[in-house]
């Protein structure tokens, strides 16, 4: 047997084992990749915020209305009808509280880079004396993973990435508004015929 290359063999192992735990252990890991959330704007319990109009690439639009908060927000073609709490409150909720998974970008240098040039949707939500107040431009989806949308504020010219399940459900209140079916009313029986 050569035990004389098994023995240098053992040797190099052991050193590359002591390197690593007493050299390459101590340094500093490389930071991971967290997402940091950036709260955009909360408006959740602004009572004057009153009306949302959304558009999307195709040119449709779809407008949200409140009168009074005791009333709730109505979809403007058929006020007379609540919405659908499960389909409004998340997709309401994530707009009027804005939250992003990060900001990509403190200033815009070219729109078509974001797709900010061809919104996928663009939101305005306000009052009556400013429609605009806050307003969101949708660009287009990340391209790594599509996970997210690229978009931008009024009230910040940076892009930020919002989750694309946020974005998904602010463009179903444009493609599928969540009106709710009247319940039917009963009409009144027949009094039975007199004999």
């Amino acid at each position: 047997m050569n035990w004389k290359g098994t023995a240098a063999l053992v040797a190099i192992g052991l050193g590359l084992g002591a390197y690593a735990y007493f050299v390459e252990a101590k340094k500093d890991a490389p930071p991971a990749f967290e997402t940091q959330e950036v709260k955009v704007w909360d408006v959740k319990d602004d009572k004057s915020v009153n009306r949302l109009v959304l558009e999307d690439a195709s040119g449709k639009k779809a407008e949200y209305v409140r009168k009074s908060d005791a009333e709730g927000w109505r979809y403007a073609p058929q006020a007379t009808h609540s919405l659908e709490t499960f389909n409004w409150d998340g997709a309401y909720g994530n707009l009027a509280a804005l939250t992003a998974d990060r900001k990509v970008d403190d200033k815009v240098q070219d729109p078509k880079e974001y797709g900010l040039d061809k919104p996928t949707l663009r939101l305005a939500l306000g009052d009556d004396k400013k429609p605009e107040r806050f307003s969101v431009t949708v660009g287009s989806k990340t391209p790594l993973d599509a996970s997210a949308y690229y978009v931008q504020t009024s009230q910040d010219k940076g892009v930020y990435q919002v989750s694309s399940w946020k974005v998904d459900g602010w463009m179903r209140l444009v493609t599928a508004p969540p009106v709710s079916t009247a319940s039917p009313v009963a009409s009144p029986s027949a009094a039975p015929a007199a004999k």
